[in-house]
């Protein structure tokens, strides 16, 4: 680093020192001071210092006089600009920045000079750089200003940050990519839970449209899917349709003249039974399990049935017709499929955990290395 006025005022004033040391100490006219000579010493020591911290520093550290004309120069500012400190010294701050900049500089320069007063003094400025060879570049430039009997000074600290740009523009171009992706994920996702709603939908009409056209379906034994069995008050049977029988393996006529309960003992299904012919009311469940006891490899089956009662012109029942839908399809499906919705949305939350954890891992380590 050149030897400029600055350290030309740090030397005056050091030997205004020793003087005024050597004649409170009744030193000769020679203006030796050999009890001052620890201040000039230190004022050496500073020296060195200051120029120590200065030309290692990675940021350019320039100053410039009150007439705007560069003053020192370190290493970094050669690195970071391309003059040299021999080139760059005397010349106006104006060359290391791009024409549109010049005039406003020129104009906070001498409002500056005048008043004393500055909106960039003890502040942090994003501004941008102009090379020797031309280039531009974004810089922060953090400026200081002292007055001396030489006149004003300024200090600026300049901070090359296009790599720190470079590494903001891939963050967000990788942080809209991540939007990107969440945006699709989640489209597809919304789009598998309408399409599953629709289904469940589509179930719920099928469902409602049973149950509002029970009343004449139970009376059809020619309903080839339903199992239909007509039987008397006593439970017995009457007749059976072929999807009666063929569902516990059988022919319709082994049903005929015997009780519904010596087949099936199930003694909450026979109170249900007996109330319906008390009451006269229609009995309906939905998907109600059971199981074949001469056929256990069956396992548990679902069964949506209705028991409606066959009443006279009196209102007294006279029998009862009971309807059966095997719906253990539609039951381990439905199972199966909120096994799936709750799968897909562990999934949809994962993914977004994930997302979240490679954004803050990335922004982390981005951030951590341009602190660095």
């Amino acid at each position: 680093m050149a030897k400029k006025p600055i350290y030309d005022e740090l030397e005056k004033r050091g030997k205004e020192l020793e003087k005024e040391g050597a004649e409170r100490k009744g030193a000769d006219e020679s203006g030796n001071a050999p009890y001052n000579s620890p201040t000039l010493e230190f004022l050496d020591s500073g020296e060195e210092r200051f120029r120590s911290v200065v030309e290692t520093a990675n940021d350019a550290i320039i100053c410039i006089d009150s007439h705007g004309n560069i003053d020192s120069w370190n290493q970094a500012a050669t690195k970071i600009f391309g003059y040299s400190a021999d080139e760059a010294f005397g010349k106006p701050l104006t060359v290391l920045m791009p024409e549109r900049f010049r005039g406003d500089y020129q104009s906070g320069m001498n409002r500056l000079v005048a008043t004393g007063k500055s909106s960039i003094i003890g502040k942090t400025v994003a501004m941008v750089g102009l090379r020797k060879d031309g280039s531009k570049f974004p810089i922060e430039l953090s400026v200081a200003g002292w007055k001396t009997k030489q006149g004003m000074f300024f200090t600026g600290i300049v901070r090359d940050v296009t790599r720190r740009k470079r590494v903001e523009e891939a963050l967000r171009k990788a942080r809209d990519e991540l939007e990107q992706r969440v945006e699709e994920r989640t489209a597809e996702l919304v789009k598998a839970n309408e399409q599953l709603g629709r289904e469940i939908e589509d179930r719920k009409r099928v469902e409602e449209a049973l149950c509002d056209n029970n009343e004449f379906l139970e009376k059809i034994f020619s309903t080839t899917h339903m199992l239909i069995a007509y039987m008397d008050t006593d439970f017995n049977f009457i007749r059976v349709n072929r999807a009666y029988a063929a569902a516990d393996g059988r022919e319709p006529e082994f049903f005929v003249g015997k009780n519904h309960f010596d087949l099936y003992a199930y003694e909450d299904n026979q109170s249900i039974f007996s109330r319906v012919v008390e009451k006269g009311e229609a009995y309906t469940v939905f998907a109600k399990p059971f199981e074949y006891a001469e056929h256990p490899e069956r396992g548990v089956t679902y069964w949506d049935w209705t028991l409606h009662p066959v009443k006279k012109a009196s209102g007294k029942v006279e029998g009862l017709i009971l309807g059966l839908v095997n719906v253990t399809t539609r039951v381990k499906t439905e199972e199966r499929l909120r096994f799936l919705s709750s799968q897909l949305l562990t999934a949809q939350e994962n993914e977004r955990k994930r997302i979240a954890q490679e954004l803050h891992d990335s922004i982390g380590q981005s951030l951590t290395a341009i602190k660095f």
